[in-house]
């Protein structure tokens, strides 16, 4: 009847599933291709300063506001100039160019692996993943003092004069394009104030 057949249809789903392969014992780990992940990287990063290139910065940007969607991690943005301008040489001896290479191989060296220095207009854009407002003006402040202080023994450049903006989702708020505009207007108020650093409260 249909019970004694719904019955046996029932037994029949457990002993399959009962004999269900089991994963065991690990495997040994599968090669890494090192020469394909670094030539990779080399597409990706512009060697004379360490940094991702140009365009970048809204892809991470991106990917971290996903992020924050479905998880609620926070992260930071940071906006960096290396000089009392955002895009003119300002007293510079080097190039604009130069002293963004030099300074942003000194940040790659400072923040950690899942964090991202990219080209961004003519600054240094920072995305700083699972950070909040407070970590990332700290990082902030961390990279531009040791800049001034290598700057000071190397004599590298008589007008280095670095400012950074900082904003963080979702402190500041919880809109990626309204998240680079108020780093944007922390960069231009702390050129104006002549401070280093100042976040978007």
């Amino acid at each position: 009847d249909a019970v004694g057949q719904d019955a046996v249809g029932q037994d029949d789903r457990r002993a399959h599933q009962a004999a269900a392969p089991q994963p065991g014992v690990l495997p040994q780990p599968a090669v890494f291709d090192q020469a394909s992940f670094d030539a990779y990287c080399k597409r990706l990063i512009d060697v004379s300063s360490g940094m991702f290139a140009e365009g970048s910065f809204y892809w991470f940007l991106m990917q971290e506001f996903n992020r924050y969607q479905r998880t609620k991690l926070g992260f930071g943005i940071v906006l960096l100039s290396p000089c009392a301008s955002l895009d003119q040489n300002m007293g510079l001896t080097h190039s604009r160019q130069e002293v963004i290479a030099w300074l942003g191989n000194l940040a790659v060296v400072e923040v950690r692996k899942l964090d991202y220095i990219c080209h961004f207009n003519g600054l240094i854009g920072m995305v700083l993943a699972n950070s909040s407002l407070e970590e990332s003006e700290t990082c902030a402040q961390r990279i531009i003092e040791i800049a001034n202080s290598r700057n000071n023994s190397q004599r590298f450049d008589a007008g280095f004069d670095p400012h950074a903006g900082v904003a963080g989702m979702p402190q500041t708020c919880e809109h990626p394009g309204i998240l680079i505009a108020a780093a944007q207007q922390c960069l231009n108020q702390a050129i104006t104030a002549k401070i280093p650093v100042l976040a978007f409260r």
